[in-house]
């Protein structure tokens, strides 16, 4: 049976960060969408240490793709609920590594612990989908994060109701592997990863997302997943 990839960075002499994959069939060389979904704690400081690690992020070839606030509460429970989203894309999983190597990046992320909590990452490996990319801030933007495996019908679905109303498909992921932090002598500790999929939608008016919502379809294809949650974003990047 073929195992798990997994690649161990070491951040302190303690202290281990494990890489796992979720499936046998996950390849740590691929591209990957790092999600960070988290509620901020001192949004200036997040906002300070934004700028410290943009430089350390750019040089091991990531790019942010999107950052943006929950406005509005469409589906879901406060458990499933934060305030930001963040996807950043990773050429691989190893350059993330290289990233939790610097030592500049170490000594910075000090300000990430204090300046956020309740946080949930992992790595999510994109859909094979046809998607609308677009930088533009002035539209409506939803996330929708659930639990479960999807397939290509179900999403397909979701993509052709969709276009009834005008809403667009800006990203949609699987997480594909998931981090684990090591101590000396300690079980290995599950770096939080409420979900494990997401999908970003955009439209142009905030009545073309809630139509699309609340259709009957819509609620439907959410009865074939569990723990779904649904929010409007005001998106910043």
């Amino acid at each position: 049976m073929k195992a798990l990839e997994e690649i161990t960075c070491r951040v302190s002499k303690k202290r281990a960060v494990i890489i796992r994959s979720t499936d046998a069939n996950v390849s740590l060389s691929n591209e990957v969408f790092a999600i960070n979904w988290f509620n901020t704690k001192n949004r200036s400081l997040y906002n300070f240490y934004n700028l410290l690690a943009a430089r350390s992020v750019y040089k091991v070839g990531a790019r942010p793709i999107f950052k943006g606030e929950i406005t509005k509460k469409l589906i879901g429970n406060s458990d499933q609920h934060r305030e930001m989203l963040l996807i950043v894309k990773y050429p691989s999983v190893a350059s993330f590594k290289s990233l939790l190597d610097n030592l500049y990046f170490k000594l910075i992320s000090v300000f990430r612990i204090k300046a956020v909590q309740d946080f949930n990452f992992g790595f999510s490996s994109k859909n094979d989908l046809s998607f609308n990319k677009t930088k533009d801030k002035s539209k409506i933007y939803i996330i929708h994060h659930y639990q479960g495996k999807v397939d290509h019908v179900w999403l397909q679905e979701m993509i052709n109701l969709a276009s009834k109303y005008k809403v667009h498909l800006f990203y949609s992921g699987s997480i594909s592997s998931r981090l684990y932090v090591k101590d000396k002598k300690k079980e290995d500790k599950t770096i939080p990863c409420m979900l494990d999929g997401v999908l970003v939608w955009y439209a142009d008016t905030e009545e073309d997302i809630t139509s699309f919502v609340v259709d009957k379809t819509y609620k439907n294809l959410l009865t074939q997943v569990a723990n779904s949650y649904v929010g409007i974003l005001k998106r910043s990047l």
